[in-house]
């Protein structure tokens, strides 16, 4: 019987220390041993265990047992389709599922890769991300008794966990070194990775390394006619050539993606391409017609975070055009909104809309604001907007007269240029 690795993984999951688990019943040394399978305790020692961890023995599905194989192919089927459709109504739905499954195992791989697509169902599902990190500190401690595809999908996971908080550059390390563990992917695991790789590198303004990735990702979502997901790439390359100025193939691949959405009948899609291209139009000196795609959006999106996104694009609009009223109207909206859905991911919202708030309220900005919101996405690596915030204050200060304050924050905005450059020295420029 070997059950190291389900006794450990469900002491780590009451948060139990070993000598808390082991008393009256063995020694902690012991127990470790159990858990890295290195000796074969009695059936009394192992019954006890269990017990205490709240887990029947009876219920342990053992290794010759058929349901071991057949779980695991309904489960390794069942998580190709959630991962190529990403679709979070359908990931909910499957999740809820899959959490009526006994998947606790004596054989190790049906253990882990349950857990593993659990985790990954649940960050699809969009579920709070504070726990979800849990789960994946503990899966951490656990990570050596991973065989190379699981160990994968632990990278994968903890790559959109990342993203999902904002940490972009940590997340393409991580979605790097997993497609560079030597391992051999079938096609619609590529795709997706290829899919996550350009998403991260346009979301870090790293073009040239994104199209490709991009593009390789389209050409299999289009021979599998997974029009939703040639949709998000449509999005993506249009958010692309927007980003290296080139407004007439953005603005094509954005109407590409409302004609699929029409033709298609995805109607809960045209929010995010309306915002995608309002943005557009803002960034190009269309003022009105950028802000009735952007209203257009908002009328149309439920999820707290999209509408966060879309009402952030609306400030930085309007402070652009020193539109005071509006900056501050909209700002309010989106802290309404943060307020009312506390999620992680929602954090980095609050940090920018009190930002923009007090730098467009007389006299309301002040050190400590800036100072605790640029340490917050220097904390994220962020150093895009810990860049554009440490300008905005150092130019607010040079105003005032307030010289060496001001030049100490235009230093500050000059370091954090250089970390999200990834360079160290002026000659690197």
């Amino acid at each position: 019987m070997k059950l190291g690795h389900i006794i450990k993984a469900e002491r780590l999951k009451k948060d139990m220390k070993q000598i808390i688990l082991a008393k009256g019943i063995c020694t902690p040394s012991y127990l470790s041993r159990i858990e890295l399978d290195q000796v074969k305790p009695s059936e009394e020692i192992v019954f006890l265990l269990l017990q205490r961890l709240g887990i029947n023995m009876n219920e342990i599905i053992r290794e010759k047992d058929d349901r071991n194989g057949t779980l695991l192919l309904e489960l390794k089927s069942l998580y190709k389709e959630v991962i190529i459709k990403r679709d979070s109504e359908f990931a909910k739905k499957e999740l809820a599922r899959i959490n009526f499954i006994n998947a606790i195992s004596e054989d190790s791989e049906l253990y882990y890769t349950f857990n593993l697509i659990v985790l990954r169902f649940k960050l699809i599902a969009g579920e709070d991300l504070s726990a979800i990190k849990t789960d994946i500190e503990l899966l951490r401690e656990q990570k050596d008794a991973l065989n190379e595809r699981q160990k994968f999908i632990f990278e994968v996971n903890e790559g959109i966990l990342l993203y999902k908080e904002n940490s972009i550059k940590k997340a393409i390390l991580k979605f790097e070194y997993a497609l560079n563990m030597d391992l051999t992917l079938e096609d619609w695991e590529q795709a997706e990775i290829h899919y996550m790789l350009g998403l991260a590198y346009v979301s870090d303004n790293r073009m040239a390394a994104s199209l490709e990735y991009i593009e390789s990702a389209q050409q299999y979502f289009k021979s599998k006619l997974l029009i939703k997901r040639v949709l998000d790439c449509f999005t993506l390359k249009g958010i692309y050539y927007k980003r290296i100025n080139n407004f007439k193939e953005a603005e094509h691949f954005y109407f590409e993606a409302i004609e699929l959405c029409k033709n298609f009948s995805i109607p809960e899609r045209l929010g995010s391409i309306y915002h995608n291209l309002g943005i557009l139009y803002l960034t190009n000196g269309r003022i009105q017609d950028g802000v009735n795609y952007i209203h257009e959006c908002l009328k149309s999106k439920s999820d707290p975070r999209s509408k966060l996104t879309t009402i952030l694009s609306l400030v930085i609009t309007y402070s652009k055009m020193s539109n005071t009223e509006q900056v501050i109207h909209w700002c309010e909206e989106g802290l309404s909104i943060c307020e009312n859905n506390i999620n992680d991911s929602n954090t980095p919202f609050l940090y920018h809309f009190n930002f923009y708030k007090s730098l467009h309220s007389k006299n309301v900005l002040t050190s400590a604001i800036v100072n605790s919101t640029i340490t917050y996405f220097v904390d994220l690596e962020d150093y895009r907007s810990a860049q554009k915030y440490a300008i905005a204050f150092a130019m607010e200060l040079y105003k005032k007269g307030k010289y060496k304050l001001s030049s100490s924050y235009f230093m500050d905005a000059n370091k954090y240029n250089y970390s999200n450059r990834e360079i160290e020295n002026w000659e690197d420029i």
